[in-house]
């Protein structure tokens, strides 16, 4: 039981320095590689571009433990000499920048290997927008360069002119990008609603009374009592029946009508009559009464 009580200390004590190896073997690894960094770079002098490295220490570093790259797969600068804290190294890179934008990567090898990851990448020009971190929105010109501001070693980087090949970056040749102009925002326009216009309404034009235009009532012709040959009629005529002419429809209605007409400006014939009849009855009592009393005159002056 106490064998493997130990047994298994030992296993736990040999885990925890593993672990702590580990850690501090990378944590120096990373404390060392972050000594060297690009401070500088030119992608437009003549006869080639180049690319400044910087130690800020401590202690001096093996750049053959160092690579340079641009964006393609092929292109490599290979690093040698020593680099001692706070002094500067330019590797000649040719022409292997593009002029107008490109990325540069410093790798660290182990046993000429590279690492999995660069130690810093910059992204220029036309390349910007492929870093994450380190994104320059200009390129140097002729004698100008693009390099760490406001310090050496730094992650913030502007262009300077002249450039500082070789040594510290100065204000003195700070020649910062432009800074890009925003593209206009396509704000859309809202659309003004139509004001609601009110028609007037039109006035309706009076409309015109027709005026009863008298008509001219045709004066009924006196009807001539048929005699023998208009009762008879004529043998030759087919459209006369007992002497009596036919009419048409429109013709009637005229003379009906003219007759209605005609009848209502004449005196009643019946109440004429009456009338006749009321006369001749007064007239012939008046007669009868004045007779008796003549008679009765008469007959007393007889008497007497």
């Amino acid at each position: 039981m106490a064998g493997d009580s130990r047994t298994r200390k030992l296993k736990l004590a040999s885990f925890f320095t593993i672990i702590l190896f580990i850690f501090f073997g990378v944590y120096f690894t990373q404390s060392v590689l972050a000594q060297v960094v690009i401070n500088e770079f030119s992608s437009f002098d003549n006869p080639g571009d180049w690319v400044e490295i910087y130690n800020f220490g401590p202690g001096p570093i093996d750049l053959s433990e160092y690579r340079l790259r641009d964006s393609s797969a092929t292109q490599k600068v290979d690093l040698t000499g020593d680099l001692n804290q706070g002094e500067f190294f330019v590797a000649d890179l040719k022409d292997y920048l593009n002029k107008t934008g490109d990325i540069i990567k410093l790798i660290h090898l182990t046993n000429d290997i590279e690492d999995t990851s660069p130690l810093m990448t910059i992204c220029y020009g036309d390349k910007k927008d492929e870093c994450e971190r380190i994104k320059v929105g200009c390129y140097p010109l002729q004698n100008q360069s693009v390099g760490s501001y406001p310090s050496d070693g730094g992650n913030t980087f502007e262009r300077f002119s002249p450039d500082t090949h070789g040594s510290t970056n100065t204000i003195a040749s700070l020649d910062p990008c432009p800074t890009p102009t925003p593209e206009p925002t396509n704000i859309p326009t809202p659309t003004p609603k139509p004001m609601s216009t009110s028609t007037p309404t039109p006035t309706p034009s009076p409309t015109k009374k027709p005026t009863l235009t008298p008509t001219k009532m045709a004066t009924p012709k006196t009807a001539k009592e048929p005699d023998e040959e208009g009762l008879i009629g004529e043998s030759g005529k087919s459209d006369n029946t007992l002497g009596v002419k036919d009419v048409t429809d429109e013709e009637e209605i005229s003379t009906q009508d003219e007759i209605g007409e005609e009848d209502s400006k004449k005196f009643p014939v019946f109440a004429g009559i009456f009338v006749v009849l009321g006369i001749g009855l007064i007239g012939g009592s008046l007669y009868t009464f004045f007779r008796k009393q003549k008679r009765g005159y008469n007959l007393g002056s007889e008497k007497q």
